[in-house]
């Protein structure tokens, strides 16, 4: 706007955007005093300059404010050129009357966002030179306005994302360790009374869980410090989290996995290992499971991903288990649920009370490599 007052030596400047999710109007008044400048924002509800003599397509070229004056108002949609009266007086958003001005709407995608303003109080006087000049730097400027924008929105969306992200992996770890402790106190509480013998069996089961949940604490804090929290190897990182359970559950985990490591988009990888750690997990708290086994299959369309284990399967579960052992949807676990969704992936859990449960994920790929592509 700076570099607009320069160009046609005028003193004073106003921006006017609307913001369509909030539909607020955000007024910036720039005036030139000597060699000092001046910078005013405003943020409204209402159209701060609603120029009701003409319309929100319609450009402006005004000479003269004397009584009976009109405007020459070029309609940018109709290409169509006309004078207008002002009725009412034209006035800036402080109530300062002008003399003559130059005005631009600021059209996106042929939908009004608000106006682009530079005044005179005196000669020299505007002429329609100016305002096709004015036309071309808002036309430019105003896809700049909405690269910004848009650029906030989907930082902001990034933000959601990402706490959505950190609320799943502290229910998959941190919360269900919480919860198994508090389960553990009220057990040694009521064995108090009832069997006091135990209780020191029952101390040391409760020790070795907090220190399993700090464990994993710990280890969450270190994957937040890393510069990035992806890999692209599915293979060794299945490996690894398979030793995992193997060394801290003692969970004995076969992997079935492809001869090469397939080329999967890092987020991707990231949300089905994450899904696995979450299914093992249940498989040893929930289903006591001893054994289990993941099997991937991946193609360039699809990724299909298989967790099934030897424990008591889902028990509490019976009502939302259909006839060929399948839980509804709302039944599977949510975290799980909820990474499935975000991958845009077709989820099957099957159980039956004591033969285990099996979760199958099928990803489609082809849809997310394009939209890398783009």
């Amino acid at each position: 706007m700076v570099r607009v007052l320069n160009y046609f030596n005028a003193p004073r400047g106003v921006l006017v955007l609307r913001d369509p999710e909030s539909g607020n109007y955000f007024t910036w008044e720039v005036a030139r005093e000597g060699r000092r400048l001046r910078v005013r924002l405003r943020i409204t509800k209402h159209d701060p300059l609603p120029l009701e003599f003409a319309t929100p397509t319609d450009a402006l070229l005004v000479n003269s404010l004397q009584p009976g004056a009109s405007a020459l108002c070029y309609d940018l949609t109709t290409g169509s050129m006309h004078r207008k009266p002002m009725v009412p007086e034209l006035k800036l958003p402080d109530g300062d009357r002008v003399q003559s001005l130059l005005a631009s709407p600021v059209l996106i995608q042929r939908e009004f966002r608000g106006r682009a303003i530079v005044v005179r109080h005196g000669r020299p006087r505007f002429t329609r030179d100016d305002l096709e000049f004015l036309l071309v730097i808002v036309s430019q400027a105003a896809a700049g306005f909405e690269a910004v924008r848009l650029q906030e929105k989907a930082e902001e969306v990034a933000v959601l994302e990402e706490r959505a992200r950190i609320a799943r992996d502290l229910h998959d770890g941190f919360i269900q360790s919480l919860a198994g402790i508090d389960l553990r106190v009220e057990a040694c509480r009521k064995l108090v009374e009832r069997d006091p013998l135990r209780i020191p069996r029952q101390l040391e089961e409760l020790h070795q869980m907090v220190d399993r949940g700090y464990r994993e604490v710990r280890h969450y804090l270190s994957v937040l410090r890393r510069a990035s929290r992806q890999t692209d190897d599915l293979r060794a990182t299945l490996d690894q989290l398979a030793a995992e359970f193997s060394i801290r559950e003692h969970l004995h985990v076969d992997l079935e996995l492809p001869d090469l490591d397939p080329a999967l988009p890092a987020a991707t990888i990231y949300e089905l290992v994450q899904i696995v750690r979450e299914a093992l997990r249940n498989a040893v708290r929930h289903g006591r499971a001893t054994a289990a086994v993941v099997r991937l299959v991946a193609d360039s369309s699809q990724c299909h991903i298989m967790i099934r284990d030897n424990g008591r399967g889902f028990q509490n579960a019976r009502g939302a288990i259909d006839p060929d052992g399948f839980l509804a949807p709302a039944a599977a676990p949510w975290s799980i649920r909820d990474r499935a969704t975000a991958l845009g992936g077709d989820l099957r859990v099957r159980s039956r009370p004591g033969e285990g449960a099996e979760i199958s994920l099928q990803v489609p790929l082809a849809a997310r490599a394009d939209e890398s592509a783009a």
